[in-house]
């Protein structure tokens, strides 16, 4: 077991915010799972897709629908103008422009997590008062997860709290108050990200998170085109804060994610450069195992 300043997990291979759903997989991941070419269980962690304290429609459909459908009717979502206004295969990557869209937390803890079985779970929480985080993280008091990811850098919300370091403050001190839980933030590159990750090592954080979908024209740019970028932020936070650094940004290989860790990244979480290989983490997350295993 590796023990991240408190955050305990099997292996240093994290699944980012909304690469597995909401720790069960998505529609069209449900074959792959069944198959056994995707395997929760592999990873250090799963972190949820962002919940905020009641649903959000975003700019997407009904999330109530979309986590109801069936395989058939899913896939033709993917392949619709409908998908095509909010995820946009693009150079180097992808533009999304979700919007925070998701069931709320109160139907994920209800009808989600109590099938979640041998999987490391980090909700990731977002909202746009103070009370909305805290409010969240309450009601997963009584879970049993690994830690708790506060999102405050998604660039397809205006986030009220992110610019204004005296809010951030109260926002993470707040959260700190609110849960003996381990807590991460997850950073973007439109703020000062060395400011925002001290003022939450100087809270009792236990960790930070980086980087972000990077805003673009249109949404978030993800994707491999990214990993340079994401791999300064991760080599600027380990010299300004002492708490681990989880880097993610454009990981699509097993050595992509020894690029994160010789920049000092303390675990790596891989995203959306798996939306057209769904199984390919899960292989990841297995070969470093076998890798690590040799050493």
């Amino acid at each position: 077991m590796l023990d991240l300043n408190g955050i305990k997990v099997k292996n240093r291979i994290w699944l980012a915010a909304g690469a597995g759903g909401y720790g069960e997989g998505w529609p069209h991941q449900k074959p792959f799972i069944k198959l056994g070419l995707i395997d929760f269980s592999a990873f250090g962690a799963i972190i949820t897709r962002t919940l905020t304290p009641e649903s959000r429609q975003g700019n997407y459909i009904d999330p109530f629908e979309f986590e109801n459908a069936t395989l058939v009717s899913h896939l033709c979502r993917i392949f619709s103008e409908e998908r095509k206004r909010v995820l946009r295969k693009v150079l180097g990557g992808w533009i999304n422009n979700v919007g925070w869209w998701n069931v709320g937390i109160n139907y994920w803890i209800e009808k989600i997590y109590p099938w979640l079985h041998d999987v490391a779970i980090i909700p990731n929480i977002g909202g746009f008062t103070i009370y909305h985080y805290v409010d969240s993280i309450r009601k997963l008091n009584h879970l049993d997860i690994v830690g708790i990811e506060i999102n405050i850098s998604c660039p397809n919300i205006e986030h009220p709290l992110s610019k204004d370091p005296a809010e951030l403050m109260k926002l993470f001190t707040f959260c700190r108050e609110s849960s003996d839980y381990p807590f991460i933030v997850k950073l973007g590159i439109d703020s000062d990200y060395v400011q925002i990750a001290r003022l939450a090592e100087y809270c009792g954080f236990n960790a930070v998170s980086a980087i972000n979908a990077i805003p673009a024209l249109g949404g978030g740019y993800s994707g491999s085109a990214i990993k340079p970028i994401a791999l300064k932020v991760v080599a600027d936070l380990k010299k300004a804060v002492k708490i681990p650094v989880i880097g993610g940004g454009g990981i699509a290989s097993l050595k992509d994610c020894q690029e994160f860790f010789e920049v000092g990244a303390d675990a790596v979480a891989l995203g959306s450069g798996f939306l057209l290989k769904p199984w390919e983490p899960t292989r990841i997350a297995k070969k470093y195992e076998k890798v690590k295993d040799q050493k």
